[in-house]
Parts: structure tokens; C-alpha cells; sequence
């Protein structure tokens, strides 16, 4: 049989047309195009490919007119300062398609650093009624002069935003959004470091917040609606590591602010919100550590918010946490304010909990606030390593349950009609004959002792 070569080579480039501009035709996506920017030695008038590249990401948006649903733009190594207010404005006509985003991502194997110095004082990515858009690899930076004034991504309008392995680093808001609703956002494996408040949610419904870390930040994760009219409403918390906020921020000159704030705040300063009211809803924490939080690991004016499979290792001032949490070092175990019932304090450990005011504290419940707890371990874990802070706290293997921790290993009551099946380490739950308390769901046989790593730059207080 003879096959008409032409006719084929035609078919499935209508193929790859359709799949890229009509998603719910469910073609294989191998047929979307691939576009590549070299802002050092591109030319806009070249065609987008890996040899004749792009030279800006505004050539790259859909409005440009090539660029479609399903493509990804790849943009090539680079240390780029921008010199506009907005570095790259993204609008309706930019927008993807559910099922066929638009992905723009860090060429494999090399670093793409854009930089909020200078006049970018609204965003570098600022995403303007925009849907269906990936960022995936991007560094952006900032210095201390500059930080009270730029974004790394401000997202002022749309939804279906996913941003994925940046490393946002000494800028003032790492991700913002406006006061308007925007739903459907992931935000997973980032890194946020020097921040004054790394993630803000605002009026925001079905967020995924997974697999980041949040280091020397002023601030951790902020979950605060401003006003009556707004809600947050189905943030999924987990797979986050929580380290030393509240420390490391600086101000214009240089100065570490040094103030006290927790690891996830929520709706600490809703306007005109009252003590019954729920502006915050269906909020899940769960499988996340948190170590030397200034504050807290947690703190919570809301009663709909479920708090489980978390560690929280030696916060300086508060831990608040609610089911199979670990809790351990100088503050209060669990900071319940604003007149809420929480019902849902179970499988924790409280471990070394030392208010400042009054002593030893596991629990405490401001303005009228109440709560019932069960299933919770008082006391040392016998973590595998002994004392996480004098091998390495910012090895989360530390902070793993031993053979010895017989006071947690299956004694936990059951959350499966919470639907918790996995632990911090992705461990299926339960193992045994029934729930762990604490965050890691230990495994029969498992090594007792881990070889330590020697920490980097340690900051102790």
C-alpha cells in the first residue's frame, strides 16, 4: 500500500492545530508548539525557535500572535532588570485554555534571574485578568532598598495560575492578589527567602499551596480577606517547610526587623469582622514542619480550619497546631483567638512547650475561644536523631518518629473519615495497626539512626 507522504505530513499538522486551539478534542498534546527567548541575543522579528529566538517575553504572550494554548515558551539563561513599572504585563488575550495552559519556563539546566531593582515597582510578572498561565524555574531577586516596593508576581485578576520551582529571593511580596476573586491557583516546590510576606491570600477559593519552603521571612503564609464581602474559601496547606520567620526580613537600610510573626497567620486583621463570622473556610494544614517561627507555627481566628500531620519544632514564642502535629521548643502548643470552637485537636505532640509569661503551655484559648483535644502525646518523641537543632534542623528526616517512640507509633485515633492517607514524607497512613501521632507515620524496620548532614548556615536565637 502506498501512503501519501504529503497528505500525511498535512493531517497532523491540522492535528497539532486542533489540539493546541481546541483542547477538548483531546489530541496528544506532543503536537503544541515549543517557543524559546534569549533576552541577551535574541530579535522579536525572529521566529521563535531555538536557533532564531525571541528576544522579549512580550513577543512570546498569545496577544503577539503566535504563541497559543498548549504551548510552552522556554526562556533561556539570563540576569535580566527591568525598566518598566510592570515588567511583563499579562492580559485577557493572553490567557490559556482549561486543559491547555500556556507554560513559560527556565530553559533545562540553566538559571533565569529577573531582577525587582529599579523601577518595577508594582510586579515583575503582573497578571491582569489573565487564565490558564504556568510559571515554572524562574529566580527573581530583589535588594534591601528596593524591597517595600516590588513583586515578584502580582496577580491583580483571573485564575487558573499555577507558579511552580521559583526561587523568590529579598522582595518585599513574593505573590500578591487583588480584591477581587481568583480562584484555582497552585503554588508548589517554591522557595521563598527574605521576604517580607512571601504569600498573601486574599479573596482567593480552591488554592493548593504544596512542596515550598519559607525561610527568613517577616512573615510566613498570610490567609486575610480585608473586608466583609470577601472570602478565602478551600486552601490546601501541605508539604511546606516553615523555617526561622519571622527574622530574617530587612528593612530599607539593611536592618534585620527581627519582629515576631507566625509560619501561617489567619485572618488576623479582617476589617470589620466579627467573632462569629467566616470569612475564612475549609482552610487544610496538614504534613507541613515548622522550626523557629518567632511567633508561632500557626495562628488561627477561625474555627473551620482543619491542622494535621504538621511538626512544629521550637518556635520561639507560640506553636499552634490541631491533628497529628509535633510540637516542641519555647512557645505555647495551640493559640485558638477571636471566640472560635475549634473540635479538632487531635494526634499531636506536644513536646518542651515553654510560654513566656507563665510556664509550661500546650494549649491556650484567647477571648472566650474553646476546643476539645484527644489523642495527644505530652512529652518527648525520641525523634531518630535525638534532638533535631544539634544535628540539623533543616533536615526534615530529623524529625522522624524511632522505634523508641513507643508512646506515638499507633496510638493516634483514626482520621481516615478525614481522608489523611499520607505523612510529611509521602508515607502511606496507617502503617501499623493504627494512626501515628505526630507528622511522620513510622515504618516497622526503618532505621533508628540517620547520618547527619552538617548545617549551612545556622542562625540560632
Amino acid at each position: 500500500m502506498m501512503i501519501n507522504i504529503r497528505s500525511l505530513i498535512r493531517s497532523s499538522l491540522i492535528a497539532g492545530f486542533l489540539v493546541c486551539t481546541f483542547p477538548a478534542l483531546n489530541f496528544n498534546s506532543a503536537y503544541c508548539a515549543d517557543y524559546y527567548v534569549d533576552m541577551t541575543s535574541g530579535n522579536d522579528s525572529n521566529k521563535g525557535s531555538i536557533s532564531s529566538p525571541w528576544k522579549s517575553i512580550d513577543r512570546a504572550k498569545r496577544s503577539s500572535g503566535t504563541v497559543q494554548p498548549g504551548d510552552t515558551v522556554y526562556i533561556r539563561s539570563v540576569t535580566y532588570q527591568f525598566t518598566t513599572q510592570r515588567g511583563v504585563q499579562f492580559d485577557s488575550g493572553d490567557s490559556g485554555q482549561s486543559g491547555s495552559p500556556i507554560t513559560y519556563k527556565a530553559f533545562t539546566g540553566e538559571t533565569v534571574s529577573f531582577s525587582g531593582i529599579g523601577s518595577t515597582t508594582s510586579a515583575i510578572f503582573f497578571i491582569n485578568n489573565t487564565q490558564y498561565l504556568v510559571f515554572d524555574g524562574f529566580r527573581f531577586t530583589g535588594t534591601y532598598p528596593q524591597i517595600a516596593e516590588t513583586r515578584a508576581f502580582n496577580i491583580a485578576g483571573g485564575g487558573n495560575i499555577t507558579i511552580k520551582n521559583c526561587n523568590v529571593v529579598n522582595i518585599y511580596k513574593g505573590i500578591a492578589f487583588g480584591d477581587v476573586q481568583i480562584d484555582n491557583i497552585i503554588i508548589t516546590g517554591n522557595t521563598f527567602d527574605g521576604n517580607a510576606a512571601p504569600v498573601y491570600i486574599n479573596q482567593n477559593k480552591n488554592v493548593t499551596i504544596s512542596g515550598n519552603t519559607f525561610k527568613y521571612t517577616y512573615e510566613g503564609l498570610k490567609i486575610n480577606p480585608h473586608y466583609l464581602s470577601q472570602t478565602a474559601e478551600n486552601i490546601d496547606i501541605y508539604g511546606n517547610f516553615f523555617y526561622q520567620i519571622g527574622w530574617g526580613f530587612k528593612d530599607s537600610d539593611g536592618t534585620d526587623l527581627g519582629y515576631y510573626n507566625p509560619g501561617i497567620i489567619i485572618d488576623h486583621q479582617c476589617n470589620n469582622c466579627g467573632a462569629g463570622d467566616s470569612y475564612t473556610k475549609n482552610v487544610n494544614i496538614y504534613s507541613n514542619i515548622f522550626w523557629g517561627c518567632s511567633d508561632a507555627g500557626i495562628r488561627t481566628q477561625r474555627a473551620d480550619v482543619d491542622i494535621y500531620n504538621n511538626t512544629f519544632y521550637r518556635q520561639h514564642y507560640y506553636d499552634a497546631h490541631v491533628l497529628n502535629n509535633t510540637v516542641g521548643g519555647h512557645g505555647v502548643g495551640i493559640v485558638i483567638q477571636n471566640g472560635v470552637y475549634v473540635s479538632k485537636i487531635k494526634n499531636n505532640i506536644f513536646y518542651d512547650n515553654k510560654g513566656w509569661w507563665d510556664g509550661t503551655n500546650d494549649i491556650v484559648a484567647e477571648n472566650g475561644s474553646t476546643y476539645n483535644a484527644s489523642n495527644n502525646l505530652l512529652g518527648n518523641p525520641i525523634f531518630v536523631n535525638g534532638d533535631p537543632i544539634a544535628v540539623n534542623p533543616y533536615d526534615p528526616n530529623n524529625y522522624k518518629l524511632s522505634s523508641g517512640s513507643k508512646n506515638a507509633i499507633d496510638k493516634g485515633a483514626d482520621l481516615s473519615s478525614e481522608g489523611i492517607t499520607k505523612d510529611y514524607f509521602g508515607n502511606q497512613k496507617p502503617l501499623g495497626s493504627g494512626y501515628d501521632i505526630g507528622a511522620h507515620e513510622y515504618s516497622s524496620g526503618a532505621q533508628d539512626y540517620l547520618a547527619p548532614v552538617t548545617p549551612q548556615g545556622l542562625i540560632q536565637r
